[in-house]
Parts: C-alpha cells; sequence; structure tokens
C-alpha cells in the first residue's frame, strides 16, 4: 500500500499529469509501490532540509501515460523511481 508522509499526501505520486488526460494511473504492481513509497521518504527528507513546500509536477507514470506524455520507455517514471519538481520561493 502507499503511504504518505507528513508533508506529501500519496495521490500527488500519481495524480498530477494523469488528471489532465483523465486516465486511472493508480499503481497496482508491489514493486512500483515499494519504490514510490521509498521515493515519498526521499522527497519528505529533501522538504524537510529545503524547508519550504515542494511541488511534484510528474511522478509515477504508467505505460499509458508515459507514452502520452512522450515519455521514453524505460523512463524511471514507470518504475516509480523519478518525479519532477518545482521548488517554492
Amino acid at each position: 500500500q502507499l503511504i504518505g508522509s507528513e508533508h506529501f499526501a500519496v495521490w500527488e505520486i500519481y495524480i498530477p499529469d494523469a488528471k489532465q488526460y483523465n486516465i486511472n494511473n493508480i499503481p497496482k504492481d508491489k514493486d512500483i509501490i515499494d519504490n514510490l513509497n521509498y521515493t515519498i521518504r526521499r522527497l519528505e527528507e529533501i522538504r524537510v532540509g529545503y524547508g519550504k513546500s515542494i511541488i511534484i509536477n510528474s511522478g509515477y507514470r504508467g505505460d499509458e501515460l508515459n507514452k502520452l506524455v512522450g515519455g521514453v520507455k524505460d523512463s524511471m517514471h514507470t518504475k516509480g523511481l523519478a518525479v519532477d519538481l518545482k521548488w517554492s520561493p
């Protein structure tokens, strides 16, 4: 199961891109979910160190979403190990 953190809700890791395409991007694979939990923990460490909000522009991308956004086939986003961020000023 996906676990959020103090500063990141679970949905932030898989919804941002999917919302604009109106597709279901909820991960079901256990390895991907484990990777996403790891990624969220690392993001939380970065957020605490940075001391300001961080916005996830793109997180997990299932195969369908990855194709729609023009991602490469072996993108780390499809494995739950990459995020694109926007730093808060």
